[in-house]
């Protein structure tokens, strides 16, 4: 993404590494949520259950209010994961975005949950941010992956804000 593919301002709402997700989607607020649901540790699941069960555990790794699991729209049915592992299969193990962002003439966002799972903690982004000028690094607290549903006012403030400085930064 340099100044000659045209591109003269850009928001990232992006991740870096994966966390393990078995800890997440097994968190005690999911295991409470479960409860309520009366599918803790159930066995003979309808397959409305299963598919409610799966949508609770998703939740469980995508945000941190997991009480607005059923925000996270749709079920196992828009999930493949086949083809997230063919994905998996086609990134690189490392690669080094750092002098292409660096390059970049305006202002880039990097928006994310602290409790993302692909950057816990924001730990890749922060390091990151120490060698870019131009990167606003914004870390949503108490947000996951999905942080737009964790934190719906502050991630619109912020991508208005983000939006606001590329419209400058490009006129």
């Amino acid at each position: 993404m340099t100044a000659s593919t045209g591109v003269r301002a850009s928001i990232l709402v992006a991740t870096v590494m994966a966390a393990p997700l078995a800890a997440l989607s097994s968190r005690a607020e999911v295991d409470e949520e479960l409860r309520k649901q009366g599918l803790l540790g159930k066995t003979d699941l309808t397959d409305q259950e299963r598919t409610r069960l799966w949508r609770i555990r998703f939740a469980g790794v995508n945000i941190y209010h997991i009480d607005r699991w059923r925000e996270m729209e749709g079920g196992q049915v828009f999930y493949n994961q086949t083809a997230a592992n063919a994905a998996s299969r086609t990134m690189p193990s490392q690669w080094n975005f750092i002098p292409v962002l660096r390059s970049h003439p305006c202002p880039l966002y990097v928006v994310i949950g602290a409790q993302d799972y692909v950057d816990f903690g924001a730990v890749q982004w922060q390091e990151a941010a120490k060698q870019l000028p131009n990167v606003k690094l914004r870390i949503l607290p108490e947000a996951g992956h999905a942080s737009w549903i964790d934190q719906p006012d502050l991630f619109r403030r912020t991508i208005d804000e983000a939006v606001r400085a590329s419209v400058e930064c490009a006129t």
